[in-house]
């Protein structure tokens, strides 16, 4: 008889250890939290910068440049996306500004150049569209608008925008004309020919500053 109490008695402890947690029971594992992290870019302003380089010669030789006074409308400096960021970024650039390291050959690009255009004083662009590997922008040169797709690349806080345009687009052969004229033996490669190219390379680079907040 004690051999079956106590054969009971295991029994019943066996099973209260094996029987699962009720409800409201704190389990005995807890879930990993993570934090999320919050980051947005941010654009300085002052550290945008357009560079240009024209080519001359059979040879395509190029020569660079900027403009020294840009006036920029910068719909926001702050978000938590680049391509928000750089929506409706607009420029005016003004030609009298033109700065190629020659003020010789900047004498002549403003007059014989920029000078013989419909609308000689400035350049504008705005961006239109902009993605993760192509920005759109509008630019408006001679009194005549193009939208424009433009590389993009982004690294160490850099933003870099590419392309190449055609100033037969714009409708600007007669400054390429009047400018080659103008710089005839300046123009002239090896093989004694003279010839200013219209197709020119764009650079635009900006800071781009990504903020996160853990």
């Amino acid at each position: 008889m004690k051999k079956w109490l106590v054969l009971t008695l295991s029994i019943t402890v066996l099973s209260w250890n094996c029987t699962p947690s009720q409800e409201g029971e704190e389990p005995t594992a807890t879930k990993d939290t993570q934090q999320q992290t919050s980051c947005y870019f941010q654009l300085e302003t002052q550290s945008v910068h357009v560079k240009w380089t024209a080519f001359k010669t059979t040879e395509k030789i190029g020569v660079g440049g900027t403009f020294d006074s840009i006036a920029f409308n910068f719909p926001t400096t702050e978000s938590e996306s680049l391509e928000q960021l750089l929506q409706g970024i607009e420029a005016t650039i003004y030609t009298t500004s033109v700065n190629s390291g020659d003020t010789g050959r900047d004498g002549r690009i403003k007059r014989f150049f920029f000078g013989v255009m419909q609308v000689p004083d400035v350049i504008k662009g705005k961006i239109l569209e902009a993605s993760q590997d192509t920005v759109f922008i509008d630019i408006e040169m001679n009194g005549i608008s193009k939208k424009v797709p433009f590389t993009t690349q982004y690294a160490n806080d850099t933003l870099v925008l590419t392309t190449t345009i055609n100033l037969a687009d714009w409708e600007a052969q007669e400054s390429v004309k009047s400018l080659n004229e103008a710089c005839y033996d300046l123009h002239k490669g090896s093989d004694g020919v003279s010839k200013l190219w219209e197709e020119v390379d764009l650079t635009i680079t900006a800071v781009l500053r990504k903020n996160c907040n853990a």
